[in-house]
């Protein structure tokens, strides 16, 4: 497995295991915390398909969709503070080789560990279409997860935090943002 310096080494599989783990063990403590609360919902797509179906109580959706917003913000924070140093190298790594501003806020940058960033010259339409197939074809099993306009929202927020209102991803960030909300009601 490479590295970001580019050379084969263990200690990078190592973090990649751990950071594995830490995304388990941060879902299940979620889904401690929450589900007495909100019926598990981590993902403000489920929660207004819930709402939409009447298993969740509709004056409950703005309060629970800015927890899960907020919520999701601080795990962004956590991650940040955690792997700053890293991010920072790889940021110098890249302007030192001349290519941090060709690759900046694509999928090869470093941004990309917080949030969707697609290639410059990519149809939005086709973003838009294998993000919402992505979402209706796995339903509201893991994808739930995964396709969240919480977590996608909080990572525009903290990008824009640290590196300006450059990172917000253009008219890419409201297809990854919302996408998942149609799809997952389409998908219930």
């Amino acid at each position: 497995m490479l590295s970001p310096s580019g050379s084969t080494n263990s200690s990078f599989a190592a973090v990649v295991l751990r950071i594995g783990f830490a995304y388990a063990f941060g879902v299940v403590l979620a889904l401690t915390v929450a589900g007495p609360t909100s019926g598990e919902h981590l993902n403000p797509g489920v929660t207004t398909t819930h709402c939409v179906f009447g298993h969740f109580p509709i004056w409950k959706l703005p309060f629970s969709v800015f927890a899960q917003i907020l919520r999701s913000l601080l795990a962004c924070m956590v991650l940040c503070l955690v792997y700053r140093d890293v991010i920072w190298d790889l940021e110098a790594t890249l302007t030192a080789a001349g290519t941090y501003d060709i690759v900046n806020f694509t999928p090869q940058s470093p941004a990309e560990i917080f949030g969707l960033y697609v290639s410059p010259n990519a149809n939005l339409g086709s973003v838009f279409w294998t993000k919402f197939s992505s979402t209706v074809g796995a339903g509201t099993e893991v994808a739930a997860v995964a396709a969240n306009s919480a977590r996608d929202l909080r990572s525009r927020m903290m990008v824009i935090c640290i590196w300006g209102r450059k990172a917000a991803g253009g008219n890419c960030a409201a297809i990854a943002a919302l996408t998942n909300i149609p799809a997952t009601l389409l998908s219930a």
